[in-house]
Parts: structure tokens; C-alpha cells; sequence
């Protein structure tokens, strides 16, 4: 009769390790008062999105200035 070997790999023992470890403090952890990740990556796209958009400012208000002319005209 063959012995099947059970080889596992750093992911499947974490796997575990993490499963062993929730099931030991699931009482100890208060998921209700988790943060929303949805609340938190919509955010964080706002962020990145803004700031892109402060670059674009930047560099639209850069060129503005450097293209623009003003004429000064003295009158009579």
C-alpha cells in the first residue's frame, strides 16, 4: 500500500497558520468595527485622482504663463 505524501507550500502553510489564528481570537476580533474597504479605496482614488489633476493644472498654468503675452499700451 502507497503512503500519499501531502506536500505543501509556503501559501498553503500561511493559509493555515491564518485560519488557525482567526479561529483562536475570532471572539477577540470585532468585525463590525472593521473600516469599509470600499469607503477606503474610493477615497484613495480620490486622492490620486486629484492629485493628477493638480499636475495638470500646474503644467497647463506653466505653459499658459510662458505663451502669454501682454501688451501694455501707453496713451496720448
Amino acid at each position: 500500500m502507497l503512503a500519499e505524501i501531502e506536500i505543501k507550500d509556503d501559501m498553503q502553510i500561511f493559509a493555515d497558520f491564518l485560519g488557525e489564528m482567526i479561529a483562536k481570537y475570532i471572539c477577540k476580533i470585532n468585525l463590525e468595527e472593521l473600516p469599509d474597504p470600499d469607503l477606503y479605496l474610493t477615497l484613495k482614488n480620490l486622492k490620486w485622482m486629484y492629485k493628477v489633476l493638480a499636475q495638470k493644472r500646474s503644467e497647463m498654468q506653466k505653459e499658459k504663463d510662458y505663451f502669454e503675452i501682454e501688451y501694455v499700451f501707453f496713451g496720448c
